[in-house]
């Protein structure tokens, strides 16, 4: 073992460290910045709900004395296309039905309404949803001693940090801190969190994508319509791929015109 005796090699690491503190704070200070405003606008949408809430109680109290049905729900396109972003987000298959009831619906008197070609897309795009789940997923499995977890507050840590790997680490927990005791069963109770995380990712995936398929399953021999942020998604998706004939299937359907009477089709564009 040697130590190091140099004094300007001592200043020169200990200014490294206040200067990695300095970059630390700064991150952590960002970090809360964008957040305000995103928790600003959480708390205003629920403001929003609960009034929401409170007006549908109230018609439907009003419609029950005077024994009247509710209307059915009538949205705007612009709705639809909110309703279809959060659906692919959170993979909310009733979301999504509800999605594609709407687009055959409303195709029947807009023929600019192609959901056909949506729902084809959709499916192609959850079932990528499912392959890049699955990824993460087997990576994380591969690689967890190393993987960084988020521990909260800012602060990261590693399994092969609190795993003992030789007879003398482990006796030494008989006489380790309560707080590197308590520091080892965060990082223990973070790994088996975000691996639980990533297998209900994967799980959501693939009941999505079924479906999708079903949903597309009465869109036979039709051409995908992809929105211009799946069309990114699918280049972006292509490029990971080290199968080069994968790799051309992929920018072929990004980079693919549709046909002429499709090209004026509602987009969903985002």
């Amino acid at each position: 073992m040697q130590l190091n005796y140099s004094t300007v090699g001592r200043q020169e690491a200990a200014a490294e460290v206040e200067e990695l503190k300095f970059i630390r704070e700064e991150v952590v200070r960002q970090i809360e910045q964008r957040r305000q405003p995103l928790v600003a606008d959480r708390d205003l949408a629920r403001e929003m709900v609960d009034i929401l809430d409170d007006a549908q109680a109230s018609e439907i109290s009003r419609r029950t004395r005077e024994d009247t049905d509710m209307p059915e729900a009538k949205y705007e396109p612009y709705q639809m296309r909110s309703l279809e972003s959060s659906a692919e987000t959170l993979h909310d298959s009733k979301l999504l039905h509800e999605v594609n009831e709407w687009e055959k619906n409303a195709s029947k008197n807009d023929l600019e309404i192609n959901w056909e070609g949506r729902a084809v897309a959709r499916e192609i795009m959850s079932g990528i949803a499912v392959e890049e789940t699955k990824e993460r997923l087997q990576h994380f499995l591969e690689s967890k001693k190393v993987a960084s977890l988020h521990l909260g507050d800012h602060r990261t840590g590693t399994l092969r940090e609190v795993e003992a790997r030789t007879l003398t680490e482990y006796l030494a927990r008989a006489i380790e801190s309560t707080e590197q005791r308590d520091f080892r069963r965060t990082v223990k109770l973070a790994a088996h969190e975000h691996h639980g995380r990533l297998v209900s990712e994967f799980e959501k995936a693939q009941e999505y994508h079924h479906a999708a398929h079903q949903m597309a399953s009465g869109a036979k021999d039709r051409e995908p319509t992809f929105t211009d942020k799946e069309k990114i998604n699918l280049e972006i998706h292509a490029e990971r791929q080290n199968d080069d004939a994968e790799r051309e299937r992929y920018l072929d359907l990004a980079r693919r015109e549709p046909d002429q009477h499709e090209h004026v089709m509602v987009a969903h564009d985002r």
